[in-house]
């Protein structure tokens, strides 16, 4: 989510695919159930349907608890899917919280970045994003300017 393009990049997806392959990958469950996160979400925008909140607040919080408990970190992209999940909840005061908590561990997360901004239009955020991720994927779909 951090490239311009917002796409997997093939090398990256070799890498899903081998880790995902491999017999002695650890904590594997980790990252099928964030793929079963996205296929929930990927299917219901696709069919146009609403998604269960409920799943994604528990799917991502789940992932949130284990990841801090096993590595001591949250990855930025659960923050990004914590917010959204939250949104789609309608938490929207804990959905700009784990924004602000992903920015204090990920300052320099693009999508982070937007969200915040979207939720403030602090035009300092805005400046920062057009300066400097003018062409990110997020912003432009944003339509920040």
């Amino acid at each position: 989510m951090q490239s311009d393009k917002g796409e997997l990049g093939s090398n990256t997806i070799n890498k899903l695919q081998k880790f995902m392959a491999s017999p002695d990958a650890k904590n594997k469950y980790l990252v099928e159930i964030f793929l079963m996160y996205l296929q929930h979400i990927s299917e219901t925008a696709a069919k146009n349907l609403k998604t269960n909140a409920d799943f994604q607040v528990a799917a991502i919080k789940y992932l949130k608890n284990d990841f801090t408990e096993l590595y001591g970190i949250t990855p930025a992209i659960i923050f990004i899917y914590g917010s959204e999940a939250l949104e789609s909840a309608q938490k929207i005061e804990e959905a700009k919280k784990e924004v602000l908590d992903g920015l204090n561990a990920y300052p320099k997360s693009v999508p982070l970045k937007v969200y915040h901004y979207l939720s403030t239009k602090n035009e300092e955020i805005k400046k920062d994003l057009i300066v400097n991720h003018a062409k990110h994927w997020l912003v432009i779909q944003s339509n920040i300017k």
